[in-house]
């Protein structure tokens, strides 16, 4: 059966047993292929998907790296303004120890002066007092040498005497005049001095903060943290003791060392660091320790050790 077409087939008049097997057969390979296709367009769909995925999922790695790196970024930069303040706060209590010790020799030679002039003064009302002495005396010379002129005739013989007692009277007053003058001199000496230490203490603080802003503008901008390998030391005093507590940045803790050990560390992390090695000096607020003392150890270490004093 042809259903109203034409069969064009060479072998038409051939095997019309087979007219039912080609139709079959050409549905079958039709709905293969439509299969095939719907698979193929299932994958190219689920590849966008995935595809799209990963993209995001890189996008979100390279903003994790770069918040990383900015956080780490962040890290350093408080770490080296840590590091600046930990060592203007060093310096500042060298300073504080400087001018403490300086106030203390001050007070104590101000004690020494007003002492002085107690004892200048305390003379010089012992003075008074014997001039006032002398005065009445005198008084009494003059009292006597007055009622001695009445009795001329009588007291002839106690006239010598009383003029013997008022030479030796006005000897005396004039030694008290003397003295009185030589204490007024040291007192004037004394008030003289005073005014001139005082005036010596405030030229000595006048230069001290000039040289503290050269200090500051010359030396901190120069010495960084940043790039080197920092080694801590912590320097105080314990009722006569000194003790040194040493921490390189690998490790956590202080531990404390002899001064020989501390020495044989530091060398040796300046071998393995040339160049690169930063002495981190901090002497507490309760270090107990002197100017001097904290000063001398502080330029010591550095110089033998730090990158910047090499």
């Amino acid at each position: 059966m042809n259903y109203g077409f034409v069969d064009l087939r060479l072998d038409a008049g051939e095997g019309s047993g087979d007219e039912g097997f080609w139709p079959s057969f050409t549905d079958i390979m039709t709905v293969i292929v439509m299969i095939f296709m719907l698979a193929a367009v299932v994958l190219m769909v689920r590849n966008m998907d995935l595809i799209q995925q990963l993209r995001a999922t890189m996008e979100a790695e390279r903003q994790a790296a770069l918040i990383a790196r900015t956080t780490e970024e962040q890290k350093d930069a408080l770490l080296i303004r840590t590091d600046a303040l930990q060592q203007e706060l060093t310096e500042l209590r060298l300073h504080l120890l400087r001018a403490s010790e300086e106030r203390d020799t001050a007070q104590s030679r101000l004690a020494e002066r007003e002492a002085r002039i107690s004892e200048l003064q305390e003379r010089e009302r012992a003075s008074g007092q014997q001039l006032a002495i002398a005065n009445r005396r005198a008084e009494e010379l003059e009292t006597s040498l007055a009622s001695a002129a009445g009795r001329l005739k009588e007291q002839a013989a106690r006239l010598s005497d009383l003029q013997a007692r008022e030479q030796a009277a006005s000897q005396q007053l004039q030694q008290a005049n003397a003295r009185l003058q030589a204490t007024d001199s040291e007192l004037s000496s004394a008030r003289q001095q005073i005014e001139n230490q005082d005036s010596q203490l405030a030229q000595m603080r006048g230069e001290f903060s000039d040289l503290k802003v050269k200090y500051d503008r010359l030396v901190r901008p120069a010495r960084t943290s940043a790039g080197k390998f920092v080694a801590e030391v912590r320097y105080r005093k314990a009722g006569n003791t000194f003790v040194y507590e040493f921490r390189p940045q690998t490790q956590s803790d202080y531990r404390s060392l002899p001064p020989e050990q501390l020495n044989k560390q530091l060398a040796e992390l300046k071998a393995r660091n040339p160049g690169k090695l930063y002495v981190k000096i901090i002497i507490p607020a309760d270090s107990g320790l002197s100017y001097n003392e904290a000063w001398t150890f502080t330029n010591e270490l550095l110089s033998r050790y730090d990158y910047y004093y090499q």
